[in-house]
């Protein structure tokens, strides 16, 4: 083949790998929107107690229980105790208890974001500029630092959950209860580190690793050149 056609069938080589990237970046956003939906939809039931889709059809007196926080288990009322639900419980435990979904979904965003910038900048052509090397490393610090946080935040609602699970009176039918409601059982979860975004993290801090030192060696070649 001759340089002539090499320079020829380049063109077309190029105008299949934007579709290809196009579609692995609408897969990934698919996938990234309906967990953050996911979120969402549980941010929206943690905060107002309410079932989504009865809230959309006028149902507001129909509440979620207590095991609706992902820091719950297990909460049984008493044989013959009042009614309670997670609106009976105190909204600045709830929204403690929506903070660690809340970070998730915010991760889950950024990151989506940075993968997305990261993949055009390999797709253009360009692995090796400060733009692609910042976005993995960004992306691994993202990643990695708001696991840590949104894991601490778990712990501390935990924390704070399984505190008035000991508090909540025992055997008495007036109150006052501390969750809300005179419950029998109550089962609390174990804090919920995110290990997967660890383990992303540390592959994207080692692709920006690599992707520098090739940046590096790009520069030296051009300067021996």
């Amino acid at each position: 083949m001759t340089v002539t056609e090499a320079s020829a069938a380049r063109p077309n080589a190029r105008t299949r790998t934007p579709r290809g990237t196009s579609i692995g970046i609408g897969l990934i956003w698919v996938i990234a929107t309906f967990a953050m939906l996911f979120d969402a939809l549980g941010l929206f039931s943690m905060t107002t107690g309410l079932f989504f889709v009865n809230a959309l059809q006028g149902d507001v007196e129909t509440h979620q229980s207590l095991t609706a926080l992902p820091q719950f288990i297990q909460a049984e009322l008493r044989e013959g105790a009042p009614p309670a639900d997670l609106t009976d419980l105190s909204i600045w435990v709830r929204l403690l208890c929506a903070l660690p979904t809340f970070m998730h979904l915010l991760v889950l965003l950024v990151s989506t974001i940075l993968v997305t910038r990261a993949i055009r900048v390999i797709e253009a052509g360009r692995p090796f500029t400060r733009t692609g090397v910042r976005a993995w490393a960004l992306l691994g610090i993202v990643l990695i630092i708001g696991g840590g946080i949104q894991g601490v935040l778990d712990t501390v609602a935990v924390g704070v959950a399984s505190s008035l699970a000991r508090t909540n009176p025992d055997g008495h039918p007036d109150g006052p209860w501390a969750l809300g409601g005179d419950y029998q059982a109550l089962g609390t979860n174990f804090p919920d580190w995110p290990w997967i975004f660890f383990v992303l993290g540390i592959i994207a801090a080692a692709v920006a690793a690599a992707f520098r030192e090739g940046s590096r060696l790009e520069a030296e070649v051009e300067g021996v050149v």
